[in-house]
């Protein structure tokens, strides 16, 4: 085997930066079950804090979806994407419960966004990123490397 075949794929840097778009959504999220703390205990400037953290964490999720298509589109790794949308449809009605007053939804719809975000943060950071591609032929036969495949 050559130096070529042998090597380790390295993480390229959409895969980087979808990597800091996910910790820095994850790091949102959790920041906000103590905001929310800081208003029930008595400090009401904390529902404001909320807001700003809920907007936050909104950012940084459009942020991580962005990322997660270029990383869908370059590497061919759709799992983050999916993951990124299905959380960010679920902070959007978490979003929309809070304003309305319905923490019967609000709050365990939020849990959910917290475990969602933090087994993306381990997605990201434990699996590989790199893109998935076929070793380069230099003969020209891709009817042979079918053959191969499908037996």
């Amino acid at each position: 085997m050559d130096m070529a075949a042998q090597a380790v794929p390295r993480t390229p840097p959409s895969s980087w930066l979808l990597r800091i778009a996910v910790t820095a959504h994850m790091v949102a999220a959790f920041a906000q079950p103590v905001t929310a703390g800081i208003y029930l205990s008595g400090g009401f400037n904390g529902l404001g804090w909320h807001l700003d953290g809920a907007n936050a964490a909104t950012i940084a999720g459009a942020f991580q979806i962005v990322m997660a298509v270029v990383v869908a589109v370059r590497a061919r790794r759709v799992w983050p994407l999916v993951g990124s949308l299905t959380l960010m449809a679920i902070e959007y009605v978490v979003y929309e419960a809070g304003k309305a007053g319905a923490l019967w939804l609000h709050i365990p719809l939020s849990v959910v966004v917290i475990v969602g975000s933090t087994v993306m943060v381990l997605g990201v950071w434990l699996l590989p990123l790199s893109r998935r591609c076929r070793p380069f032929r230099t003969d020209g036969n891709l009817a042979a490397e079918q053959a191969n495949d499908d037996g």
